[in-house]
């Protein structure tokens, strides 16, 4: 069931693109310029075979900051809100993994700007921006508040 499509929902949705896209893009954003640092992070949590840690440092802040713009935007909210869903996901098994381990790992997920925090405390990030995910898969792009609006075909 969908939300009734009144200001109120819209600004919902677009509060929750907001949110979930601002943090992509600023996840993003900030590894991007260095790849080395984020490398070592990923390899660090001992979940990838070495042959792949690299270009994944490469390429994943790069989808991070795609998705963000989209979401920010109103473009393919669906598909941005799905990509950030997969990332999430990918990201949560590597926390998990490392929960379960008993690692002692901080959370590099903003790349090294001193905002890092425990894997618990990414963990639940994570689930907590999944739902924002899901709901915007829901809504997708209902919001009035958003580039599709304008499209005149």
């Amino acid at each position: 069931m969908n939300l009734p499509r009144n200001h109120a929902s819209s600004f919902l949705v677009l509060a929750l693109r907001l949110v979930l896209g601002g943090t992509f893009l600023w996840a993003g954003l900030v590894k991007i310029p260095e790849p080395g640092l984020f490398s070592q992070t990923v390899r660090a949590y001992d979940v990838l075979p070495l042959p792949v840690i690299n270009p994944f440092a490469i390429v994943v802040p790069w989808i991070e900051v795609v998705s963000g713009i989209c979401l920010i935007l109103g473009i393919w909210t669906r598909s941005s809100a799905l990509t950030a869903i997969f990332l999430l996901f990918c990201f949560g098994v590597a926390l998990g993994v490392n929960l379960y381990r008993g690692a002692d790992l901080s959370c590099e997920c903003f790349g090294m700007d001193g905002t890092s925090s425990t894997l618990r405390h990414a963990f639940l990030r994570d689930i907590f921006l999944v739902s924002i995910g899901l709901i915007l898969i829901r809504e997708g792009s209902s919001s009035h508040y958003n580039l599709s609006s304008f499209n005149t075909s």
